[in-house]
């Protein structure tokens, strides 16, 4: 809808904060796995990544991430733990305070149960107040971390091949420009 200035015309969405402008998703339905563990870092590139350009300098980014199962492979019992890390271009965001010599990460899957048909589906939600540059490329990125030194796989359950009654799920980003 253009509304007029009385010298120009303008879309609502310029006109007044709060307008969704654009929302750019990507679904992996493919089982990706990382062996990266350090907290510290960017994680391991799981293709949970969305590519958006701004359309305006003043947008804000509403970031949705729905991870369908996730398990960790490969180290002791009760072990297993796995975590997200979300990442804007090359920086961390939405990550929690480091305690020690405990680095803060986005969110954190539990333990594997012991049970090989088991596995953990989780969504989360970031604002993102950071703008961006109208017309210039944001990627954003949901990357991966395992515990120790396992394996992290989405969207299957512990026993892939097993005679279990594992499932296997989709995993999805979806960033929404809005505009602040």
């Amino acid at each position: 809808v253009l509304t007029s200035t009385g010298s120009a015309w303008q879309s609502e969405a310029a006109a007044g904060g709060g307008k969704v402008l654009q929302v750019v998703s990507t679904n992996i339905t493919t089982r990706p796995s990382t062996t990266d563990y350090d907290t510290s870092g960017t994680g391991g590139d799981l293709g949970l990544n969305v590519a958006i350009t701004p359309t305006n300098s003043n947008s804000k980014f509403l970031i949705n991430v729905s991870i369908g199962i996730a398990t960790a492979t490969g180290m002791a019992w009760g072990l297993g733990a796995w975590g997200i890390i979300l990442v804007r271009d090359t920086t961390r965001i939405g990550a929690g305070v480091d305690v020690s010599n405990r680095n803060g990460i986005f969110m954190r899957g539990p333990s594997y149960s012991g049970d090989g048909n088991f596995g953990y589906t989780v969504s989360f939600t970031y604002y993102n107040t950071t703008s961006g540059t109208g017309g210039s490329e944001i990627i954003f990125r949901a990357n991966g971390i395992s515990q120790e030194t396992g394996t992290l796989y989405l969207n299957r359950s512990v026993d892939e091949g097993g005679l279990g009654s594992g499932v296997n799920a989709c995993s999805t980003i979806t960033v929404s420009e809005v505009l602040a």
